[in-house]
């Protein structure tokens, strides 16, 4: 189901009125993941036990991450055990 989500979500953005590239990558353990995240610029980081923001405050979080993260961001996705 997650690359089916990715697909969906990368033709949404694709197609908006300003186009968002968007690349996906799966990281099967831990170790993986951390390696990632060290190399990303900016992160945010989604995991059951973070705070619940509304839409509007996600997209100002995000937008202000554009803004100093030379407009890369990447996102760390917590599975059903949250995150490492």
């Amino acid at each position: 189901w997650e690359a089916a989500a990715a697909t969906e979500y990368t033709q949404r953005l694709a197609g908006a009125q300003n186009p968002i590239r968007v690349e996906t990558s799966f990281h099967k353990t831990d170790s993986q993941l951390e390696r990632a995240v060290e190399r990303a610029t900016e992160v945010i980081v989604l995991d059951e036990r973070g705070a619940i923001i509304s839409s509007e405050e996600f997209a100002e979080l995000l937008f202000a991450r554009f803004e100093t993260g030379g407009s890369r961001v990447a996102f760390a996705i917590g599975g059903a055990d949250g995150l490492p």
